[in-house]
């Protein structure tokens, strides 16, 4: 979509990214399969990785929440 960013300053979804976030789960529930939320990229500030993050993709209807690990330190 281009955006220049996804979350506002307090690490939550801005309005287009999380209605296509939502959006994401009315369709895998509408078609019968799990819904995956998606990966959480900022590995950088593991502050932003939280259970709010959590809590609001189990709000949303997702079952899911792929995860990446970190690249170690050299």
């Amino acid at each position: 979509m281009g955006l220049g960013r996804v979350r506002d300053a307090e690490g939550r979804y801005l309005d287009i990214p999380r209605y296509a976030r939502v959006m994401c789960a009315v369709v895998a529930s509408a078609a019968g399969v799990e819904a995956i939320d998606t990966v959480f990229t900022d590995i950088a500030d593991p502050s932003m990785v939280s259970r709010r993050e959590c809590e609001e993709g189990v709000a949303m209807g997702f079952t899911g929440k792929i995860s990446i690990h970190p690249p170690r330190s050299p």
